[in-house]
């Protein structure tokens, strides 16, 4: 089974960190591939439209990462909460 951790902190060793690798382990020991994908410390810029407002390709980490949510089966969105919100990057 192959899964996708989508990982939305700026703290790479903090403890939602520690979490995903618990959660990595957990799947990695039942014989599962876990890819993952950070977006806390290498946003994806927005889309952006051109003078004409038609849109601008897409920033190849966007086209990436939209590729491995297409083949992923099972998708882990990992993020810190903020004053009851998620990441913005999420």
């Amino acid at each position: 089974m192959s899964n996708l951790l989508i990982f939305a902190s700026p703290q790479p060793h903090g403890a939602l960190a520690k979490l995903c690798a618990h959660v990595t382990a957990g799947a990695q020991a039942s014989g599962q591939t876990v890819e993952h994908f950070d977006v806390g410390s290498q946003p994806i810029p927005p889309l952006q439209t051109d003078a004409t407002g038609a849109l601008v390709a897409p920033p190849a980490r966007l086209t990436a990462l939209q590729a491995k949510l297409a083949a992923a089966q099972t998708v882990v969105l990992a993020t810190p909460v903020y004053l009851f919100e998620m990441d913005a990057q999420l």
